[in-house]
Order: structure tokens, then C-alpha cells, then sequence
């Protein structure tokens, strides 16, 4: 497994500290599974990271919403952002060859056995296949 380098900050003693550290990357979704102990736990790992990430996109919308805004209809804003998000760096309806891999790799794991049904039918549905 690689160590990438990523760049951190936090607040101490009223003023902002940063700094760089080195954390784990895999390269591969095999790579993902092996480092999470199987299949299931690294789906699981994944689909709690996108909560959290999904939640982080849509909280600012109501956290900056006008005055004039009614929470509700912040909130419902806020609901469509976290409904849609996607990590960075995906762009929908683009890609054909990265799909592809993503298909030929997840492919792979349900050969293996290494997926449930359901959990592959909800990744495939992400690439709309």
C-alpha cells in the first residue's frame, strides 16, 4: 500500500496550526477490500464515508442560506445536494473508458464472490448499467 501526502489544519490555543502527514492509499478496489478484511467491511467503510461527505455538501446550504429563506425550503435545498452528491473528481454521463474499468473491476469481485448481489446492483446502478 502507497502513503500519499495530505495537508491538515486545526485550531490551537485560538490561532490555526498546519501541517502534512503521510496517510494510506490504495490503488485498487481488490487493494480497498484486502485493507478493509473483506468485501462487506469495505462497503461498509465506503457507504459511511459518503454519508458523512453527502451530509458535509449539504450543510452549508442551510447554514448560509438568506434570511429571507424559510428553513423548510433551505433544508429541502440542502436534502437535493446531499441526495446528489458525488465525490470530486466523478463527472456523470462522462468517462466511458473509467466506467469501464470500474465495471471490469467490479466484475471481478462478484466472480470472485467477493460482493453481494445487492451491494453490486447498487454500485452498477451508480454507472447506470
Amino acid at each position: 500500500m502507497k502513503q500519499g501526502t495530505i495537508d491538515l489544519s486545526t485550531k490551537r490555543n485560538g490561532k490555526e496550526v498546519k501541517w502534512q502527514a503521510n496517510a494510506p492509499q490504495v490503488e485498487s478496489v481488490e487493494e480497498l477490500v484486502t485493507f478493509a478484511g473483506d468485501a462487506d467491511k469495505a462497503l461498509e467503510w465506503v457507504n459511511g464515508h459518503l454519508a458523512i461527505d453527502a451530509g458535509n455538501a449539504g450543510r452549508p446550504r442551510v447554514r448560509d442560506a438568506e434570511d429571507t429563506e424559510s428553513d423548510a425550503d433551505a433544508i429541502a435545498a440542502a436534502q437535493k445536494r446531499t441526495a446528489e452528491y458525488q465525490p470530486r473528481g466523478v463527472k456523470v454521463g462522462t468517462g466511458t473508458a473509467s466506467k469501464a474499468k470500474a465495471l471490469d473491476a467490479i466484475r471481478e469481485l462478484r466472480a470472485a464472490g467477493s460482493l453481494t448481489d445487492d451491494a453490486l446492483d447498487a454500485l452498477l446502478a451508480k454507472f447506470g448499467a
